[in-house]
């Protein structure tokens, strides 16, 4: 989406996605977050949960990448800033999430090939509770035509 595609106020839903054993695995592989409460049921259990846990930053990744598929950042040129990002409660391997985002802020910038859009996120489990909110501010392509271009 282009800047020109946001308007403040509009909601955008992504599709469901289960987190599986081997996007953890990858995960943890790739981040070096290799805590036994993400890889052992018994562990995570130990520590009050009833099975093993989700890496906080995977999930950030997952909303992200689910926004990417949706579209959202398909004109980003920068992510500017992460305003705020909250965990509401855990979430477990095996449970499917889905992002809700609303946009906050559309401004242009004094290029006029770019804006700033500001998204609202959050990022609700299968049973619909939200897990995750964040705000996070970004630099997007403005269309060619808004600028004068062919």
């Amino acid at each position: 989406m282009h800047f020109e595609d946001f308007t403040v106020g509009s909601e955008f839903a992504t599709g469901l996605r289960q987190v599986s054993e081997g996007d953890v695995v990858t995960f943890l592989d790739l981040s070096l977050l290799k805590n036994p409460i993400f890889l052992d049921d018994r562990t995570a259990q130990a520590m009050g949960h009833p099975r093993r846990i989700l890496p906080a930053p995977l999930l950030i990744s997952i909303a992200m990448g689910l926004c990417q598929e949706r579209g959202l950042f398909d004109q980003m040129i920068a992510v500017v800033e992460f305003e705020y990002v909250r965990f509401q409660k855990p979430s477990y391997l095996g449970d499917s999430v889905q992002v809700k985002s609303r946009v906050a802020l559309v401004r242009p910038t004094k290029n006029p090939q770019r804006g700033v859009v500001k998204l609202n996120f959050e990022l609700h489990n299968q049973r619909g509770e939200s897990v995750l909110e964040m705000a996070a501010v970004y630099l997007m392509r403005r269309r060619p035509e808004a600028v004068g271009g062919s």
